[in-house]
């Protein structure tokens, strides 16, 4: 094509008022004209001149989509074709990254998403490593490569200064209703929470781990959790936007985002026992029986639309078509994609009305595993059997995770996956008092300290924009995480 080839290709404009557009190649470039127009009453198919004679002047813009091409894509309704290399994020663009951090420990593997929507190219990709910054700019929408960080490099190494020994009487934690929290060694809590630490203060709601509690005192490591180890990052190009008028405002960290406050909290302390077991852990406000509270209809989403889609792909990603799989604690929905329609899926639930009207069910049973942890189920029945949103509610989960190793085949999975939101009276009473990535470590501490011998695996997802047209986008813009823990039989 030579220099001044000049290309128009037309839009269809078929409302009252509708967006149109001019789309020219010129000098090897590619260029697009946007603006509001009246549409033409002679006929519906209108030519880029006919359009630009007719577009009212303040609101007409020109994109390189060399540049810009996702939002025009959206705003047009073009599809994927207009996603290749030749658009790519330049210094001035927004782009919406995934970030992947990924490590091993003598247990299985683990995966942390983050999502970051609005990332800065020109003010925050001053912050990543290096190799990183390669990934994003004059790069298109696509996968990233992957990098290993050795310990140190991407975290701090692990520091014996940062191990502070403090009197018990320093823990000023409190829960929301005032009362105490009682210390466990293992568990996590806000730096701000302990006293008489040089350099942190009592805003500081970071976590650090208690490591002993001999002779009222305390051991408390401030180390990241993730400071021993050796982590793999990738990141992904989600979706390119126009660029940002100012060039000023506060700098993201987008590695502190996905790594400060969470990744690692999952590990016990040198192979030693975190103090989930006491029995107090496992009490709940409500102590009634559940039937009582399960007799209620409750035919509501309990995760927003992006995390029912990210349960669904973990499911496909682990269950073959054509499975025998059981729903656990089930209700409505089972969050199976289609592609799995062709599986046998039992549910087990507590409502017969919502568990009736499952449509992707082929038989359910009325069950309270709180009253009897043994599912009426041979032994070696299911290749899978998923647990969604539920799993804080068991009162004796060791007792159900022994029972589902017994009715899962040699070879078959056990999949948990949750999120933040839950029933408050109705969950156990340490669930509500952890950080969300201690959850992961407790779901972890079920399948070590029952009959599940193999590696047990986690992925963490967070940081999408909620959906706007969610019930709950009022209260916050944050869409609901996802957790997930695994383990093969």
């Amino acid at each position: 094509m030579s220099g001044d080839a000049d290309l128009k290709l037309d839009n269809y404009v078929s409302n009252q008022r509708d967006i149109g557009s001019s789309l020219c190649i010129s000098n090897c470039r590619l260029f697009i004209t946007v603006g509001v127009f009246e549409p033409c009453k002679q006929k519906n198919y209108i030519s880029g001149r006919e359009l630009r004679s007719k577009s009212q002047n303040d609101t007409v813009r020109q994109y390189d989509l060399a540049t810009y091409p996702v939002q025009l894509r959206q705003a047009f309704g073009m599809k994927q074709a207009f996603q290749n290399k030749e658009w790519v994020a330049h210094e001035n663009s927004i782009v919406h990254l995934k970030l992947s951090a990924k490590w091993r420990d003598e247990n299985g593997e683990h995966i942390a998403n983050q999502h970051i929507e609005k990332f800065n190219v020109w003010r925050d990709s001053g912050l990543l490593p290096d190799a990183i910054k390669k990934d994003i700019l004059h790069q298109g929408v696509g996968c990233g490569r992957q990098h290993r960080f050795k310990p140190g490099e991407l975290i701090p190494a692990w520091d014996p200064e940062l191990l502070k020994t403090i009197p018990v009487k320093n823990f000023t934690g409190r829960l929301k209703n005032g009362e105490q929290v009682i210390l466990r060694v293992g568990r996590f809590y806000p730096k701000g929470w302990f006293s008489g630490v040089k350099g942190i203060y009592s805003e500081n709601m970071f976590p650090a781990r208690v490591t002993n509690i001999e002779n009222e005192f305390i051991t408390i490591d401030y180390n990241h959790p993730l400071s021993r180890f050796e982590i793999n990052l990738s990141i992904d190009i989600i979706d390119i936007f126009p660029p940002a008028d100012e060039h000023g405002g506060r700098c993201s960290d987008a590695i502190d985002v996905l790594l400060a406050n969470g990744p690692g909290m999952q590990f016990t302390e040198n192979n030693n026992d975190t103090e989930f077991f006491v029995e107090s852990a496992f009490s709940r406000i409500d102590q009634k029986n559940d039937n009582e509270f399960y007799q209620t209809v409750r035919p509501v989403h309990h995760l927003d639309s992006y995390a029912r889609q990210t349960v669904a792909k973990l499911y496909a990603q682990f269950i073959k078509p054509e499975s025998n799989v059981l729903d656990l604690m089930a209700s409505w929905e089972s969050h199976l994609p289609t592609k799995l329609s062709s599986v046998h899926l039992s549910c087990l639930g507590m409502n017969e009305q919502e568990l009736s009207s499952n449509h992707d069910m082929n038989d359910y049973i009325v069950h309270d595993l709180n009253q009897n942890s043994t599912t009426p189920y041979t032994a070696n029945s299911f290749d899978a059997v998923i647990c969604t949103a539920s799993v804080e509610y068991l009162i004796n989960p060791l007792d159900v995770f022994n029972d589902i190793h017994r009715i899962v085949k040699p070879g078959g999975i056990f999949i948990v996956t949750f999120s933040n939101r839950f029933f408050p009276t109705k969950a156990i009473s340490q669930w509500a008092e952890m950080h969300e990535f201690e959850r992961v470590g407790l779901v972890m501490a079920y399948f070590r300290k029952s009959q599940w011998n193999n590696s047990v695996h986690s992925f963490s997802t967070r940081g999408r924009i909620r959906p706007e047209d969610d019930p709950h986008f009022d209260k916050t813009q944050v869409s609901d995480p996802v957790f997930a823990v695994w383990c093969y039989k």
